[in-house]
């Protein structure tokens, strides 16, 4: 989130619109899931986002963090977690706002 500060425009756009897009089949994808398959889950999107990352795609992989570091907050209890989902969900609800919808 460090990097997000000094970013230009068009990286937080990025960033904000991989987090809407990615937000709800994450949400989705884990509450399904059985406690093993969500391991499973979490790791193919933390690999997903190393891909992202190496190929420099950062704003993105960031983006799809915050959606699966959200998701697993949800059900995770305690206040570390609590404090993860709100502050995920501060950035979850600003990518709402300002979303890109395709014509």
């Amino acid at each position: 989130m460090a990097r997000m500060q000094g970013a230009n425009q068009s990286a937080r756009s990025a960033f904000l619109n991989n987090i809407d897009q990615t937000k709800d089949t994450v949400g989705e994808a884990y509450t399904a899931a059985s406690k093993a398959e969500r391991k499973v889950i979490l790791k193919e999107m933390r690999d997903a986002m190393r891909k992202m990352w190496a190929s420099g795609d950062w704003p993105s992989a960031l983006g799809l963090g915050i959606s699966c570091l959200h998701t697993e907050s949800l059900f995770t209890p305690g206040d570390d977690a609590a404090y993860v989902k709100l502050e995920t969900g501060r950035l979850i609800q600003e990518a709402g706002k300002n979303a890109i919808i395709p014509d």
